[in-house]
């Protein structure tokens, strides 16, 4: 048996069930998937924005 020098990362999230899943993750892929990691938060908090947005939209529609 020999050992390797190269290290692995695991990736844990939740499905469309909210089950939660792991995915290993290569060292030589970590900047891709932090990349991948970054843009997802990026998208959620621009969502997080149009979300608020509407509510006001629909705040002062109720209002009238």
């Amino acid at each position: 048996m020999w050992k390797s020098s190269s290290k692995a990362y695991r990736l844990t999230y939740k499905d469309r069930q909210q089950k939660t899943r792991t995915v290993y993750v290569r060292q030589e892929q970590l900047p891709k998937i932090r990349k991948m990691i970054a843009n997802y938060a990026q998208v959620r908090k621009i969502i997080e924005q149009l979300v608020e947005a509407n509510l006001e939209v629909f705040k002062a529609e109720a209002a009238l």
